[in-house]
């Protein structure tokens, strides 16, 4: 009685030693999210693309793009320029691709004082499609809490982990 559960419980183990994947972490520090005034209340759009070198990671370990199993977004460190995240209501973060669809990768609700905030990721974004295509567009929505007759900037700082095959 006692073999089949060892043996059952073996074979168990070893399929789940067998399936682990290989992770890389990568930050991505060059965003700026560039919002031109006047600013209205209400949703506002910035955009910056990611410089991402996936195909030197994935040369470098000998896989290709159909290796990534998927990837998560960590971590995202914002910091403002000039207007103070206390004239923001929310901030929500996504990414896309030229093919891919858009992920939420998060929501930033309420806005903390200051210049500077960080983004606890949604655990369930899975950024692989947009990783796979090579390029990676970062979106940040800002609600704006009241009229402003500026322009700002936001910067990011993104951690990621890719999982790969």
């Amino acid at each position: 009685m006692k073999r089949p559960f060892l043996l059952v419980l073996i074979a168990l183990l070893g399929i789940g030693c067998g399936s682990a994947d290989q992770v890389v972490e990568y930050t991505a520090s060059d965003a700026e999210f560039r919002f031109e005034g006047p600013l209205f209340s209400g949703p506002q759009s910035a955009q910056a693309v990611l410089a991402v070198d996936i195909q030197r990671i994935l040369d470098s370990l000998g896989k290709t793009r159909e290796d990534i199993d998927r990837v998560e977004l960590v971590g995202a460190d914002l910091n403002a320029d000039s207007l103070a995240f206390a004239n923001l209501n929310s901030l929500t973060l996504q990414f896309t691709g030229d093919q891919s669809p858009m992920v939420q990768a998060g929501v930033l609700n309420p806005v903390p004082q200051g210049m500077s905030a960080a983004f606890t990721p949604a655990t369930e974004a899975d950024l692989g499609a947009v990783f796979r295509e090579g390029i990676c567009y970062a979106l940040l929505d800002a609600d704006i809490a009241a009229d402003a007759d500026t322009s700002f900037s936001i910067f990011g700082t993104f951690h990621f982990k890719i999982h790969l095959r």
